[in-house]
């Protein structure tokens, strides 16, 4: 799905600085791809949420952007929207945002040393079975989630049986240290921008890949596998 985030961008890019420029059946068809992108990841929806209420902002201020294609943005949230919505409904019978988004957010504060504090300022607290295992919990949130069978996400019950848990303590953080919040997140962003390179991130040991195609399409994975 991760690579629907650069074509969304890309595309929203387009209809609100391009507009006038594209044919009337190349706006639909990046609204139908940003929609299918949004829908696809949590992170992306939020991601092109954010930039479309950027581009209002700049329309409004600075007279920058398409109003146009601003709106055909938006329609493209919606429609991405109402895309994962009825996907989940067909898939699982249930008309209902994907769970799990949450643990997004939960992954950032853990490595920012923010759920450490709230922790630590709350517990004992009988809603956070997490205040038992303060003392295991990693600053890296790739090794809280998908670190093997003997973490402490996996004994909870992964995010089945932590999701409440991690949307309490999202929640109640943001609420609590909003300035903290966002310097944070400002420097998370500057940082991410500067480190940005050619394979960035690219592995060949794709274990949990593996792992569930192993279990739900075995058929695949002699194909996936690097020699």
């Amino acid at each position: 799905t991760d690579i629907f985030v650069g074509l969304a961008v890309l595309g929203l890019h387009l209809l609100v600085f391009a507009h006038d420029l594209l044919r009337r059946y190349e706006r639909a068809a990046l609204v139908g791809l940003i929609g299918f992108a949004v829908a696809t990841h949590s992170a992306t929806f939020a991601v092109v949420l954010a930039l479309v209420l950027a581009t209002i902002l700049s329309r409004a201020l600075l007279r920058l952007g398409h109003a146009g294609g601003i709106a055909r943005g938006a329609a493209a949230l919606l429609l991405g929207a109402l895309l994962l919505l009825s996907a989940n409904f067909v898939t699982a019978g249930r008309f209902t945002w994907t769970p799990g988004g949450i643990a997004l957010s939960f992954g950032r504060m853990l490595q920012d040393g923010i759920v450490a504090r709230y922790l630590a300022e709350h517990c004992p607290d009988r809603r956070l079975r997490l205040c038992a295992h303060r003392a295991e919990l990693p600053t890296n949130a790739d090794v809280f989630f998908w670190g093997g069978e003997g973490t402490v996400f996996n004994r909870l019950g992964r995010f089945a049986g932590l999701g409440d848990e991690m949307t309490t303590i999202v929640v109640e953080s943001l609420r609590e240290y909003p300035g903290w919040q966002a310097k944070l997140a400002l420097v998370a962003t500057v940082r991410q921008l500067m480190r940005v390179e050619t394979g960035e991130g690219v592995v060949s040991s794709v274990w949990h890949s593996y792992a569930i195609m192993e279990k739900f399409t075995p058929s695949v994975v002699a194909d996936m596998r690097v020699r």
